[in-house]
C-alpha cells in the first residue's frame, strides 16, 4: 500500500521503523550476534534492508519487535542481576576486612545498577508495539 510508505505516523510504519532500527545493530551488543534472527538481514546493503522492512506485514513486524524486546530484557536482566550479586559479594568482603571506603563505593555501584535496571525496564515498557 503506497500510503504505508509515506505516512510516518501510520501504525504499521512505526512498527517497520522499529524493525529497521533493529536491522542496523543489536540494541544490546551494538553488533550483529550470530544467534539473532536478523543476523543475515544486517549483512545486506542498507537499501535492501529498507526494501525488506517495507515488505513486512504489521503482524511480522510486531513479532520481530516482540522477539527483540524479550531478548534485550533477558540479556539486561541477566547481566544486571549478576553484576548486582557480584557487587554485593564484594561489598560484604570489603566490610569483613574493614575496608569501609570500598564497601560504601560498592554499595553506590549497587544502587547505580538498580537505577539502570529500572531505566531499562521503563525503556522496554515504552518500546513501540
Amino acid at each position: 500500500n503506497p500510503s504505508d510508505h509515506s505516512d510516518k505516523h501510520n501504525p504499521i510504519q512505526k512498527l517497520r521503523s522499529g524493525v529497521f532500527n533493529l536491522s542496523v545493530a543489536c540494541p544490546y551488543t551494538q553488533g550483529n550476534p550470530q544467534e539473532c534472527p536478523l543476523c543475515k538481514i544486517r549483512k545486506r546493503p542498507l537499501k535492501d534492508r529498507y526494501i525488506w522492512v517495507q515488505s513486512l506485514s504489521a503482524k511480522k513486524a510486531e513479532q520481530i519487535l516482540t522477539h527483540h524486546k524479550c531478548c534485550l530484557e533477558d540479556k539486561e536482566n541477566g547481566t544486571e542481576q549478576k553484576e548486582t550479586k557480584d557487587y554485593t559479594q564484594r561489598a560484604i568482603e570489603a566490610d569483613e576486612i574493614g575496608d569501609k571506603g570500598l564497601a560504601v563505593q560498592l554499595e553506590d555501584m549497587i544502587r547505580d545498577e538498580s537505577a539502570h535496571s529500572e531505566e531499562t525496564e521503563r525503556m522496554l515498557r515504552d518500546w513501540p508495539l
